[in-house]
């Protein structure tokens, strides 16, 4: 399988070093958060941890460290930029990048910054796909997808949540 230039073996476990640089660089290039393969950052941790611990292989295995911690935190810093707009994430996107983007924006949604100023925000829902679906345009103006089922979705719109609900696109959580 292959996936931006990140190339897997036969057994879905290795990812090449190329392949890895490949999607640094890509991430680096864009203010959009690139779609990477669920199970990508295991699957590094595996590769690099593959990688003899002797002198000939001990520069690429920490080249490839930094490169991975610098990809992570270069998309962490896009997630807060997600939230910041109050946007959705890209589906499919990796459980452990969902489950942050919905821990901080939970945080972000409990603090009253305003001092009672704003009026409230209608609550976000985050719900779960059905089906799978091409990119679509809600009732609010956002596009969201494509997503596959079983793919988690956070909606801020009403209109739009119950436009997801009786189109049987979406289900709450």
């Amino acid at each position: 399988m292959e996936f931006w230039g990140v190339c897997m073996t036969n057994s879905g476990s290795d990812i090449a070093y190329e392949g890895l640089w490949q999607a640094a660089y890509k991430e680096k290039k864009t203010n959009e958060l690139q779609i990477l393969p669920k199970t990508f950052y295991s699957d590094m941790i595996s590769y690099i941890n593959s990688l003899k611990d002797d002198e000939e292989t001990r520069e690429v295995k920490s080249n490839a460290f930094k490169l991975l911690e610098d990809l992570f935190d270069r998309r962490k810093q896009k997630i807060l930029i997600y939230i910041a707009h109050n946007k959705p994430l890209p589906q499919p996107i990796i459980e452990a990048e969902q489950d942050f983007y919905d821990t901080v924006l939970n945080i972000y949604k409990s603090k009253n910054l305003d001092h009672g100023i704003m009026p409230k925000v209608v609550n976000e829902e985050t719900l779960s796909v059905v089906k799978d679906i091409p990119e679509i345009m809600l009732p609010s103006g956002t596009k969201i997808g494509p997503l596959k089922k079983g793919d988690r979705v956070p909606v801020s719109d009403a209109e739009d949540i119950e436009f997801l609900k009786s189109a049987s696109i979406c289900a709450p959580e």
